[in-house]
């Protein structure tokens, strides 16, 4: 299969997590990753479907396959760091967060990952300043502020709300 089919399959899959049909996006990651093993794009998605699933060993099972793969990732860090908080490995989110934490204080770490990481620990404040910080930094992440499963638990904040309508969504 070309790269081309395996990223409109890879797109597919992307649409149907974002409409919370996750057994369909699950379906069409695992066809893009038979025909490619080695397709990170496609393993670090079905992480995410995982993650919103609530599969959370599934997705950080994908989180470091994706890692494996690519090589140290700060954003597949910090969708790690989620599924870890969210399976209960709080000791494991609390390290990831504490490094990112760290290296942002010396190199570019996008906030979205540490945004992600918070959201999976609960800290809902803290989750909301990386992400307005994100949408300060023009994060390409943030385009799917209003609709990424991932965002639900702070989806109810009046800060999410109103840096939605700051973002014009």
């Amino acid at each position: 299969m070309s790269d081309v089919a395996l990223e409109i399959n890879t797109v597919v899959g992307r649409i149907f997590y974002l409409s919370r049909q996750y057994d369909q996006s699950i379906d069409a990651y695992r066809k893009v990753i038979d025909l490619d093993p080695h397709y990170v794009r496609a393993h670090a998605r079905l992480g995410m479907t995982y993650a919103a699933a609530e599969i959370f060993g599934d997705a950080v099972r994908e989180f470091e396959e994706s890692q494996r793969l690519s090589g140290s990732d700060r954003y597949l860090q910090g969708l790690t760091g989620y599924a870890y908080a969210k399976s209960g490995n709080i000791a494991g989110a609390h390290e990831l967060l504490g490094e990112l934490n760290q290296r942002s204080r010396q190199q570019d770490v996008r906030a979205f990952g540490l945004a992600l990481i918070c959201i999976g620990l609960g800290k809902s404040e803290e989750a909301l300043t990386w992400l307005t910080k994100s949408y300060e930094d023009r994060s390409s992440y943030m385009a799917y502020a209003k609709t990424d499963p991932l965002l639900d638990p702070v989806r109810p904040n009046q800060r999410f709300a109103a840096l939605l309508r700051q973002m014009g969504l």
